[in-house]
């Protein structure tokens, strides 16, 4: 089966906004989190990520409903590494025959 559009089919378009994150958006972010993102992740903070970000972004809809967040870093996120030694820890790792 397949679909035509014609002149008489309207299509809404989807508008959505991309903004810094805010600490008001902290429950709906932890809604969205489920257990590959604790897998994934580990235990998140949300508050405490939020606060140390280089960048956090929120992806909402026109109704300002949440779609989406991204937090970035200025270190890897990785268990065990401390953050001050991470890039002593990517050289490391980086020059490791298992990784070749």
């Amino acid at each position: 089966m397949s679909r035509h559009n014609t002149s008489t089919s309207k299509i809404s378009p989807i508008i959505i906004n991309a903004r810094r994150s805010e600490s008001k958006d902290v429950q709906e972010i932890m809604k969205m989190m489920d257990t590959t993102t604790k897998n994934i992740f580990g235990n998140i903070n949300v508050i405490h990520l939020l606060e140390k970000a280089n960048l956090a972004v929120t992806i909402e809809n026109e109704k300002k409903e949440v779609l989406a967040q991204a937090t970035f870093l200025d270190y890897p996120n990785v268990k065990g590494v401390d953050q001050s030694q991470w890039e002593t820890w990517i050289r490391r790792y980086s020059q490791s025959e298992s990784v070749r």
